[in-house]
């Protein structure tokens, strides 16, 4: 490829628009998420990734599950060949991505907007569109593996009407792209500008203080049924605890979900969210010890006092929490300069006043 050929873009815009007619539909929707997950991508993905994410984008009753007796890579590898026309492949490195066969695709479709020619609709404003499609297969692909998971829990649940489960776990190797979507959503929605998704099965919203910049590197599943149909479902995805996403499952009994950065226990990871109906609901049904220590050794009421909950302080309090809390001085001064503070250090006092009679 040293020398490349004059008419190289030309060669390129014939593969492009081979086959493009109307019958062709769902090949050329195949297409074009193949060309945007590539373009547009946070990081490049592994075929298998690529695979379901393109299947979520195409089909709602697609697999979503990975067998890979049933489906090997060679399979996965001719799919993206196929839906990509053969303009973009697995790599032969190490890190096994997929990424165009030469530089010059790339060119061909940002600096010409080729995809733009062929297809009317993705004239304006192509990099965003794309952003909100890559945002809707994250958001499809979620749904149907959580459904699941859903399913999976329940299963092992029957005689429990209301529990909480509390583990640590890597990514379930079953789900190849759930990883990528929890990882990138957000980001993807932000590119997008995209504020409201509506589906079919569930409706999914955005939390206005969802960060842009997730990171999950495996999950900590906290699952309790609900009885009070007023209460939503949330996903919870952030290693600094600020991002969040709510869903409402349709004709659903609604649940709570919570997948949180792993190590230590959930009334502490609840406790740093801040949510003051969630974190209620959870004291009273569920019969969790709220002193136990995370990971940093810590109680849930040392989380809700520096971080200055102090409707979640107060929960504590009442659930019998221990408020002999080790603080250290800078953190004392920073609470008693502010109002919240001041009214989280009357509210310790007062209840470890109250022990001492």
């Amino acid at each position: 490829m040293d020398e490349i050929p004059s008419d190289l873009h030309q060669l390129l815009r014939d593969i492009l628009t081979r086959d493009t007619d109307d019958s062709n539909a769902e090949n050329n929707q195949e297409l074009i998420l193949c060309m945007q997950w590539v373009l547009f991508a946070n990081v490049p993905l592994r075929p298998e990734e690529l695979y379901f994410a393109v299947l979520a984008g195409i089909d709602t009753d697609a697999p979503y599950e990975w067998n890979d007796e049933e489906v090997d890579f060679d399979v996965i590898r001719r799919f993206i060949l196929d839906a990509s026309k053969g303009l973009a492949d697995a790599t032969r490195s190490e890190d096994l991505t997929v990424q165009f066969i030469h530089e010059s695709v790339r060119d061909l479709l940002l600096k010409e907007h080729s995809l733009g020619q062929i297809w009317p609709h993705l004239r304006d404003d192509f990099q965003r569109q794309s952003y909100e499609a890559l945002c809707q297969c994250c958001f499809s692909y979620m749904s149907l593996s959580f459904l699941t998971h859903f399913k999976n829990l329940e299963q092992g649940l029957k005689e429990k009407t209301q529990t909480v489960l509390d583990f640590d776990q890597p990514y379930d190797p079953r789900f190849p792209f759930l990883e990528h979507a929890l990882s990138n959503v957000f980001q993807y929605k932000s590119l997008a500008g995209k504020q409201i998704l509506d589906y079919e099965t569930f409706v999914w919203k955005a939390s206005p203080a969802a960060n842009d910049n997730v990171d999950a590197t495996s999950t900590l599943h906290v699952l309790a049924d609900i009885t009070n149909p007023a209460a939503i479902v949330c996903i919870y995805v952030s290693k600094e605890g600020k991002g969040a996403l709510h869903i409402q499952p349709k004709g659903d009994p609604p649940r709570t979900l919570f997948i949180l950065k792993p190590g230590g226990g959930a009334l502490s990871h609840l406790a740093k969210l801040g949510d003051e109906r969630v974190f209620a609901f959870i004291l009273k049904n569920e019969n969790l010890d709220v002193d136990a220590k995370d990971d940093e050794g810590r109680p849930p009421l040392f989380w809700a006092t520096i971080y200055q909950y102090k409707a979640i302080v107060k929960l504590l309090l009442e659930a019998g929490a221990d408020s002999r809390i080790d603080i250290d001085d800078r953190m004392l001064r920073r609470l008693a300069i502010t109002g919240e503070g001041k009214q989280i250090l009357s509210l310790l006092a007062d209840a470890t006043a109250k022990k001492k009679k």
